[in-house]
């Protein structure tokens, strides 16, 4: 009965309820925006936050290398070999020279702790799985593609820099256009915080070029079954030429001195690397925390004015409404039903017009996202998002409901229609 009353006074005030429901849309969509930047923000870091609060280095290199000779490191087998104690070490490796059907052809090699980090959206097929190091057959994931690489296939990667010389991988996935992976070069702004490790891949932006991704884990667990020859130079001479480059993490236990870690970096890389960056990872850390959570102090004005208009707008609303409704309730009142039953029917409309509000943001968010609108901004429908504009929305119909009774509840039902004839 009350929800039926309670409709009725929403058509009475139809175009008052439909211009604070555009409103609260605005407030709504700007909420959204905002926390998705956060939320975003957020994901990547905690992808890496747990590397990069223990205790260790940062390194950013066009090509890592070795010494005077200036030896290029392959894997991060390599690199292990010169660190006393280390526990981790997060690195990509790029085959150089590698094509696929006449065309040039990005491929890098993952270690295990990078493999695990990233939680690419596939479009197609999987992610890697810890089972994946027991097949003989090199498994695979490839970027969003036009040259028709599809899960299922097993294509040849050839080395043009070796005649007749080609590595064979089984696709298991195809990942969405845009994902953010870890990538040996980084492009724009140097960083020195979490970004460094992250990028979006996009076909288009990458001139056309799909990135083949392989685990380094797969690679080493079968060189003693000489699996793999032509992307592992300890079974075969004869194969891709690769590189370490971009990202390196490498971290270290807490009992470890920062003086061990600096002979470790002089025995590792003496004069010889290519260095862009060297960071401790707690000054990484720190920095990544900042910038998280610079987006949350942009943010925390839009949110006091959206609270400012709440309280406005839900005041005045709410007086104006329940004015417009009191001789309805005063009849009501005579009927039989209390004030508080009343409040009520107040109460249920501005819950439906916000909850209203809220649906068609939701619904219009969720229809771009499915049409692809969205796949180029930060903007996506989550959890943290739904919380948020719930909080704001529970706020808006609390107080448009308490202010206005607390005027009217003292009035009587005589004087209410006495005022209205």
């Amino acid at each position: 009965m009350l929800l039926r009353l309670s409709l009725r006074d929403l058509k009475r005030n139809l175009i008052l309820n439909l211009l604070i429901s555009l409103l609260l849309m605005m407030v709504f969509v700007v909420l959204i925006t905002g926390t998705s930047a956060v939320v975003m923000r957020m994901q990547q870091y905690k992808q890496i936050q747990p590397y990069l609060e223990k205790k260790g280095m940062f390194l950013q290199a066009n090509a890592l290398l070795h010494g005077e000779e200036m030896y290029l490191y392959k894997d991060s087998d390599e690199i292990k070999q010169y660190l006393s104690g280390a526990e981790n070490v997060l690195s990509v490796a790029r085959l150089l020279g590698a094509s696929y059907e006449g065309k040039d052809i990005n491929v890098w090699c993952y270690s295990d702790e990078v493999v695990h980090i990233l939680c690419p959206e596939m479009e197609k097929g999987r992610y890697f799985k810890d089972e994946d190091v027991h097949s003989n057959i090199l498994k695979a994931v490839v970027s969003y593609n036009e040259e028709g690489i599809e899960v299922g296939d097993r294509i040849q990667i050839k080395n043009d820099q070796i005649l007749g010389n080609y590595q064979e991988v089984e696709i298991i996935g195809v990942m969405k256009d845009g994902e953010d992976l870890y990538q040996p070069e980084y492009i724009g702004e140097l960083t020195q915080d979490y970004r460094q490790c992250f990028q979006p891949y996009y076909y288009k932006v990458q001139n056309d070029t799909p990135v083949i991704l392989i685990a380094e884990k797969q690679i080493l667990a079968n060189q003693g079954k000489r699996w793999f020859p032509s992307v592992n130079y300890r079974v075969s001479d004869v194969g891709f030429m690769k590189e370490i480059s971009g990202p390196i993490v490498i971290t270290y236990p807490e009992t470890v001195t920062d003086a061990q870690i600096e002979n470790d970096m002089v025995a590792m890389i003496g004069n010889g690397s290519m260095l862009m960056m060297r960071k401790s990872l707690s000054e990484v850390n720190e920095n990544s925390v900042r910038y998280v959570y610079e987006d949350i102090k942009n943010l925390m004005p839009v949110i006091i004015c959206s609270i400012l208009f709440i309280i406005i707008a839900a005041t005045s609303v709410g007086v104006v409404s329940v004015k417009k409704s009191m001789e309805h309730y005063a009849i009501y009142y005579i009927c039989g039903y209390r004030w508080k039953q009343c409040a009520r029917i107040s109460l249920i409309n501005m819950f439906c017009m916000a909850c209203g509000a809220l649906m068609i943001v939701c619904a219009a968010i969720f229809c771009m996202q499915i049409m692809g609108k969205l796949e180029n901004t930060a903007v996506f429908l989550g959890i943290p998002q739904l919380l948020v504009c719930s909080v704001v929305l529970l706020l808006f119909v609390l107080l448009a409901w308490m202010l206005p009774m607390i005027l009217v509840m003292r009035t009587s039902a005589k004087q209410v229609l006495c005022k209205n004839r």
